[in-house]
């Protein structure tokens, strides 16, 4: 069982269903999140890192880890404290999202990363992927699907994730 999750890619929808499939892997889980745009690493890592005497563990993500890209923010993270907790973690759960298709891996801390955490690359679907993914989802699901039917599903999915987008986008 891994304490530590990497989770980057410019596929937000499939960002997403990795950050549920590990929120609901633990249910039992406080769930914390953080805008690392608005909030400094440490005090993710505090977080992650506090033994609280009355509730159970916690899964703590951290979205928009920008300082993990080449990307620039507002905040001077406090790297050191993440570098010694992926290193040691403790029984709670720290998730890290980057809506990036690369990381920066000059740095040492995704070198770490990389070394020591779950890393999941979530790109977005290539033109010959789709018809594939789409008929492994309905096998999946206890469905049967013919190629045009799927097609046609593969045209509805991206319409659908152009929406998500925008919808996102919204708030």
């Amino acid at each position: 069982m891994n304490k530590v999750y990497l989770i980057y890619g410019n596929e937000k929808y499939f960002i997403d269903e990795q950050v549920n499939k590990i929120v609901s892997e633990y249910k039992e889980y406080d769930l914390i999140n953080y805008d690392m745009c608005e909030t400094n690493i440490n005090k993710a890592v505090e977080e992650v890192s506090m033994i609280s005497l009355f509730s159970t563990d916690k899964i703590v993500i951290c979205y928009n880890a920008l300082f993990l890209t080449g990307i620039k923010c507002d905040i001077d993270h406090d790297i050191d404290s993440l570098l010694k907790f992926i290193v040691n973690p403790s029984t709670s759960i720290l998730v890290l999202v980057v809506n990036s298709d690369s990381l920066d891996k000059r740095k040492k801390v995704v070198k770490e990363l990389q070394k020591y955490a779950e890393v999941k690359e979530c790109d977005k679907l290539k033109e010959n992927e789709l018809l594939s993914f789409i008929k492994k989802r309905c096998v999946d699901n206890g469905y049967e699907i013919n190629n045009d039917v799927a097609f046609e599903c593969g045209m509805g999915f991206e319409l659908g994730k152009r929406l998500y987008g925008y919808m996102d986008n919204a708030d």
